[in-house]
């Protein structure tokens, strides 16, 4: 059981800061992140090979984990990838302000800096404004699970690793395809098409795909927090 390292390795959340309602956070530890890539696992155990948010914050972290597979703790995960991360903060009254006003542009702030005036607006970096999908989409073509009895093509939006794994494990020889490639230029070759669903705003990328909604959340942190983790 891995929620909390498998949402901040999913590409969906690119550039986001997730905030975790759950209670404690960390105690299972991170796991080693690799698997063979044959007909039941695609490489990573997670659902990228990094961590794809920009920040977390927690109610509260665990210092110790306890998890047979895990191989170190949430806070020195995040600290090996330049990932800072709050504790000490109440996050559910955080998710109950973005309920109502969505997700929302956000800073972390601790110590000296919790105390300074908030940026303008227009100081504030904007994911959506950049072509995420670009930034966490396969470069190349590449092939899972060749032998598989049914050919599927994946537009690579944003795939978590999941998606992919579940179209193995039924018996696919999967395609991963780049998000802009020409699919028409193949689509002889395949039995169906995937769309991924992916970060962002649709409209910064072409063609046209679908979004996640999930379960990502935006927004700036308490002065109470302690920082667990910085760049």
């Amino acid at each position: 059981m891995h929620a909390d390292t498998e949402s901040m390795t999913d590409p969906s959340y690119r550039g986001q800061i997730l905030v975790f309602t759950t209670p404690l956070i960390g105690n299972y530890g991170v796991p080693h992140n690799q698997t063979p890539v044959d007909d039941k696992d695609v490489g990573v155990v997670l659902e990228s090979e990094r961590i794809q948010c920009s920040a977390v914050v927690v109610a509260d972290v665990a210092e110790k984990f306890s998890h047979y597979t895990a191989v170190e703790s949430l806070s020195s995960w995040c600290a090996r990838n330049g990932v800072p991360g709050i504790t000490g903060v109440d996050t559910r009254a955080i998710t109950r302000l973005l309920r109502d006003q969505g997700t929302t542009l956000g800073r972390l702030a601790v110590g000296a800096d919790a105390s300074l005036s908030s940026p303008r607006a227009e100081e504030y970096w904007d994911p959506t404004t950049e072509n995420l999908v670009d930034q966490v989409s396969t470069k190349t073509p590449y092939e899972l699970n060749p032998k598989g009895d049914v050919k599927i093509a994946v537009l690579d939006f944003g795939a978590k690793a999941n998606i992919l794994r579940s179209l193995v494990r039924r018996g696919a020889a999967v395609t991963v395809l780049p998000w802009n490639f020409d699919f028409n230029k193949i689509r002889d070759q395949y039995d169906g098409l995937f769309l991924s669903n992916g970060p962002g705003d649709p409209n910064t990328a072409c063609p046209p795909r679908s979004t996640c909604a999930g379960r990502s959340r935006s927004g700036t942190s308490p002065s109470s927090a302690s920082a667990w983790a910085t760049r």
